[in-house]
């Protein structure tokens, strides 16, 4: 019996045996074996003038038309069959062809319906059973199709199409390895077979076979000839493999192969709005922001409503500090997706750069949310609120911060966000509390000069002058020129009694910044050592700097003083 194929494959449209009939008949079967379907149709119409109850006729007058590509003309003459002659198999399967394969979407029902009545040929014809076990696949009936296949594969083992399609059932099902068994069944069976490739190495990467997957995929893109399966074959195409193939590149960590993968795919498929994706998250990765930029902005004009697109399209602009632009983009892909929190926390990142703090903390807030676990977000919350002076939600924050464990909130971070903590203490007054927060951050961080000076500071209000001095001494052995160390290293050596060494502190800061109040120091360490015309010079060179500042007027008036110098 002869069957016609859709774009490659026997897909079960029937065509009546030979029958006698006038020589129009004849001259029709003629042009059908020469595929002259022009001819064919024709002719055919010729004898349905002459007889326009020969059911036959219609039946082949419709195979013409479907094979000239006229399916609507072809479903009109295989209905005029069917009333004839209700019981003509052959009709109903082509019915249930047309309403499978030429309708968009198809009408899977009506053409399982057509084709519950062509089951008297199935025995005759696999592509007709093959028909009604897709159209039972199509409407749900998967437990049917499966049988169907099934049956198929044990009474006509070497039908690839049957293995084919019992793969796609059992893969629909979650039975990921049964399908790879068909599949694998099938191209043994048809080795130029390119959908089962594609299917099986599909399946393959759902099953984790990265290198199985990668090799059937480099099989199937050396077959040469076209994809023909319907339905399930409508996204396989070679630019499709291709993106597999970076897929596969991509999670084994060949970003280079991968990125190569892609670029052919797009090659093929410029349209391809995943490739396209990919591609932008790769060269974003290589720092080729103007390439990443070309890409991801395609993808998106493929697809508005890409959420990762926009997210990396917002990195770039971040990365290329166009601030707005990138804010605009993350704000697009948390509306796309709500859910995504690394769009919310880079919002947040650049609304707090950019001054915008409360929606920072709204959208750190987010973050939090979703994730309740990813500790940096509260430390940037907890930076935020500090700027709004809110200090106690801000430790709380930065203490929840620390209460988590994060592979990016690193020790440095933890160091910073307990020397945040220390300052807000200190300005509280609880200077105990401070001391233990910065004596962590320095743990954390010991190249840390501006924690260290901190915890020297705390220290000396507690009047635990060695340790003080101790921590003084580490922050100018990190940062030399760092006037207020200094200055504070002196401070506490004069209360250590050690007033040589805080003169030696205290021209270390006026060398770097001379200051006022470290020129007023200066005198009263003089005084203390009973040089009371050095400390007047000090006071003076305070003077030049400040007039207006009482301190130095006082203090200069007790070294006068102690000079005897009343009148002055």
């Amino acid at each position: 019996m002869a069957l016609t194929l859709l774009l490659c494959y026997t897909a079960g449209v029937v065509y009546a045996e030979d029958t006698p009939a006038s020589d129009w008949f004849e001259k029709g079967n003629a042009s059908i074996q020469k595929e002259n379907w022009g001819e064919a149709i024709t002719a055919f119409k010729n004898v349905l003038q002459e007889d326009p109850q020969d059911a036959k006729a219609w039946f082949k007058l419709g195979g013409s038309y479907l094979n000239n590509g006229n399916a609507s003309e072809a479903y009109d003459a295989f209905v005029n069959a069917t009333t004839i002659d209700p019981e003509y198999a052959n009709a109903w399967a082509n019915i249930g062809f047309v309403k499978l394969f030429d309708l968009v979407p198809p009408d899977a029902a009506g053409a399982l319906e057509a084709l519950n009545k062509a089951r008297s040929i199935f025995a005759d014809d696999p592509g007709v059973q093959i028909n009604y076990g897709i159209a039972n696949l199509l409407t749900d009936n998967s437990q049917e199709a499966e049988k169907t296949f099934d049956e198929l594969t044990q009474s006509d083992p070497q039908n690839s199409r049957a293995w084919y399609w019992l793969g796609i059932t059992r893969s629909d099902s979650g039975k990921l390895q049964e399908g790879l068994d068909a599949y694998t069944k099938a191209v043994e069976i048809n080795p130029i077979y390119k959908d089962a490739w594609y299917a099986k190495g599909d399946v393959e990467g759902f099953l984790g076979l990265q290198n199985e997957s990668e090799k059937t995929f480099d099989t199937l893109l050396a077959i040469q000839g076209d994809y023909a399966e319907p339905f399930k074959s409508a996204e396989a195409n070679d630019a499709e493999v291709y993106f597999r193939k970076g897929v596969i590149q991509l999670n084994l960590g060949n970003n280079a192969d991968a990125l190569t993968n892609f670029d052919k795919a797009v090659e093929l498929n410029p349209n391809h709005q995943n490739a396209q994706y990919y591609r932008g998250f790769l060269l974003f990765q290589d720092n080729d922001l103007t390439g990443a930029r070309t890409a991801l902005e395609k993808a998106i004009e493929l697809k508005d409503q890409f959420a990762n697109a926009w997210y990396y399209l917002g990195r770039v602009n971040i990365r290329e500090q166009n601030y707005p632009t990138a804010i605009e983009n993350l704000q697009k892909a948390t509306e796309i997706d709500s859910n995504m929190s690394d769009a919310w926390y880079f919002l947040g990142g650049i609304l707090g750069d950019t001054d915008s703090v409360s929606e920072a903390i709204n959208a750190f807030d987010k973050v939090n949310e979703l994730n309740p676990e990813y500790a940096d977000a509260w430390y940037f919350k907890g930076l935020n609120q500090q700027r709004l002076g809110n200090n106690a939600e801000a430790v709380d924050s930065f203490e929840r911060a620390l209460n988590l464990t994060s592979a990016t909130f690193t020790p440095d971070l933890q160091s910073n966000a307990w020397y945040l903590i220390g300052l807000i203490q200190t300005a509280d007054g609880t200077t105990e509390d401070a001391v233990q927060a910065f004596n962590k951050s320095v743990a954390l961080n010991e190249s840390d000069a501006i924690a260290w000076n901190a915890y020297g500071t705390s220290l000396n209000e507690l009047k635990k002058y060695e340790e003080a001095l101790g921590a003084f001494e580490k922050s100018v052995s990190l940062n030399e020129s760092d006037a207020s160390t200094w200055y504070n290293e002196g401070n506490v050596e004069r209360n250590l009694n050690l007033t040589e060494k805080a003169l030696t502190s205290y021209d270390k800061a006026i060398a770097i910044d001379p200051q006022p109040r470290v020129w007023n120091s200066k005198g009263m360490a003089l005084m203390e050592l009973g040089k009371n015309e050095e400390a007047i010079e000090a006071f003076d060179s305070g003077l030049k700097l400040d007039e207006n500042l009482a301190v130095l007027w006082y203090n200069k008036a007790g070294a006068l003083v102690n000079l005897n110098r009343y009148d002055e």
